[in-house]
């Protein structure tokens, strides 16, 4: 987990890097394991691809990437931007 400290705030989440199938999903419910058809069912086409990461940026401002591994999720970024 990545924070900014600012002398004059608190630590505040920018980015979650989630390995493992360890209880962590997004709110629709993707986590480590699901496959690529339930990200795309799940998010729609992401808006980038590159290599074997999905990329998705959503209106809330939260940044989603999918890492697949044999078209399963392998790991996951979310992360708002700072």
């Amino acid at each position: 987990m990545n924070c900014i400290r600012d002398p004059g705030r608190p630590f505040r989440v920018t980015m979650i890097h989630i390995t493992a199938n360890n209880g962590f999903s997004t709110p629709r419910g993707i986590h480590v394991g699901s496959t690529r058809s339930e990200v795309i069912g799940t998010y729609g086409e992401p808006d980038i691809h590159y290599g074997d990461a999905l990329y998705y940026k959503t209106d809330s401002g939260v940044n989603l990437v999918f890492h697949m591994r044999n078209g399963r999720v392998a790991s996951m970024n979310l992360g708002w931007d700072a």
